[in-house]
């Protein structure tokens, strides 16, 4: 764990200080360790000091978690919400930074006392206490190696390299390395003989399949991201028609676990060398950033390939300490064309996933993210379909999450994409229409596609825009005739579920 001192202040009342991260003297949010000797209907209060974020879903509700080995191998239960009278607040004690100046420091303090049927006969029996829930390397090489034990005709696992500690970082491919039919689409149905069906666009030769590179768990501490890539994992590999249909029109190139040796030694944010891999994707150091490095040059040597096999869609997975629900940050910077585009992928989204809040998304890329993963594969490939997707570490405005709900974000992720790529294209153009990109009438789906093939280096070819290219081979037929450069109306979008507030508001163009 990373508790650096327990400090007994009264019966039942102790202070917290955490440990900074590898190499780091910062960094100190996340928590996981384990305590001995708790006695049941005691109440215990616990005082974290030394925490940095200047605000905190503690305050809105949030709960840690509890976990007791011995009522999980007996009676099945597994980590619990604990904790009342929780409050976040800035204290009178600071600490010095890496830049060697005096920072303030905050804390947490909560009530709590061990959950119904967690015992406390045995003293040598651990309780324990974490910030969100674990999932570790461990947990990790589980997963992989039972798909790639009976997945094999559509995962494959790889090294991407080696960390600074020695360890393994694995790269995954996911698609149909056969090339069979796709199947018809019906929601979580099988594949089987009976729903194989003859149909051009629903299936493309592995050497046209679009790449889609999706990344999780660069900061240790966001556990989430790791159960929403198991999800997807799950998912992706999975006999559900769309599932088949998806690995039929897109190569996925995914990193699970960006930081494996921070997750090991149970750092919050930073690597060995002390470094915020997701500060340093605009000039990776192969001696302190060695997964960055080697991940950016892949995405580069991909990129090189054949025009009608770029990279499609880069996704980043997070877990967010401040906000709620699920949201994604995108690089809305460049040209007003492709802009709306930016905004498909999230409103794609919203439509699949109940736990996605569109008004928490953000487009616009500060100063401050200028070197993170989705800004620098954006700026660096020229594609619109660059994100971080976060998951709060909290929950909704009602409910905490737990796992399974993390997973499904990681299974709607996923669809979501399927929606993008999927040669029926009607959900798309539905959502670039109340985006108020394209009007039917007169084909300016085109026009902003062929701005986005400008934009990665090749005027003259439409097959490098950033759609599937099945779709520009097939779609021709069902666009009608452009209107050179008319300007475009934004209009505001229609609800797509009833829960949902109104998508971000845009300046009107006159005609």
């Amino acid at each position: 764990g990373n508790l650096s001192q327990a400090i007994r202040i009264g019966e039942f009342e102790y202070d917290l200080l955490l440990s900074s991260d590898t190499n780091s003297m910062c960094h100190v949010q996340w928590f996981y360790f384990a305590i001995y000797g708790l006695k049941r209907r005691r109440k215990y209060r616990f005082n974290f000091l030394n925490l940095e974020k200047q605000d905190s879903l503690y305050n809105l509700g949030m709960q840690p978690l509890m976990f007791c080995p011995l009522a999980a191998s007996e009676l099945g239960i597994g980590w619990k919400r604990v904790g009342t009278d929780i409050s976040y607040y800035l204290n009178p004690f600071t600490k010095v930074t890496n830049e060697r100046k005096r920072a303030s420091c905050y804390s947490a303090s909560m009530i709590f006392k061990l959950p119904d049927r967690f015992s406390d006969d045995n003293p040598n029996s651990p309780h324990f206490f974490s910030y969100c829930y674990p999932y570790t390397y461990r947990n990790l090489m589980t997963d992989l190696a039972n798909l790639q034990s009976s997945r094999k005709h559509c995962f494959k696992k790889s090294l991407l390299c080696k960390t600074l500690g020695g360890n393994d970082c694995p790269l995954i491919t996911i698609t149909n390395f056969s090339e069979t039919k796709a199947v018809n689409i019906r929601e979580e149905e099988p594949c089987s003989e009976t729903n194989l069906f003859d149909d051009d666009l629903s299936f493309l030769p592995v050497s046209q399949r679009r790449y889609v590179v999706i990344t999780s768990r660069v900061h240790p501490g966001e556990t989430n991201a790791s159960w929403m890539m198991r999800g997807l994992l799950k998912f992706l590999t999975s006999d559900s028609a769309e599932a088949f249909s998806l690995r039929n029109h897109v190569i996925f190139k995914i990193v699970p676990m960006l930081n494996p040796d921070g997750v090991i030694v149970g750092n919050y944010r930073c690597n060995l060398a002390g470094v915020d891999l997701n500060r340093k994707w605009s000039k990776p150091d192969i001696s302190t950033s060695p997964t960055i490095y080697y991940l950016k040059r892949l995405l580069l040597k991909i990129h090189g390939v054949a025009s009608n096999q770029k990279i499609l869609a880069f996704i980043d997975m997070h877990g967010h300490s401040r906000k709620r629900s699920l949201f994604m940050y995108g690089c809305q910077e460049g040209k007003k064309s492709t802009e709306a585009y930016v905004e498909l992928l999230p409103n794609l989204m919203n439509r699949r996933c109940e736990y996605f809040s569109l008004e928490s998304c953000n487009y616009k890329v500060t100063k401050a993210k200028s070197s993170c993963g989705r800004v620098s594969v954006s700026r660096k490939l020229k594609i619109p379909f660059s994100y971080t997707i976060e998951a709060s570490l909290c929950g909704s405005d009602t409910y905490h999450f737990h796992t399974s709900h993390f997973e499904r974000m990681g299974r709607d992720t996923a669809k979501a994409i399927w929606d993008l790529v999927n040669p029926n294209q009607d959900i798309v153009k539905e959502v670039l229409q109340s985006l108020g990109v394209a009007e039917m009438e007169n084909g300016i789906i085109e026009d902003d596609m062929e701005a986005c093939g400008q934009q990665n280096g090749n005027p003259s070819s439409r097959r490098e825009a950033d759609v599937c290219p099945d779709v520009q081979k097939h779609s021709r037929s069902n666009q009608v005739q452009k209107v050179g450069k008319k300007k475009t109306i934004r209009k505001a979008c229609p609800q797509s579920k009833s829960n949902s507030s109104t998508f971000v508001k845009r300046r009107h163009s006159k005609k």
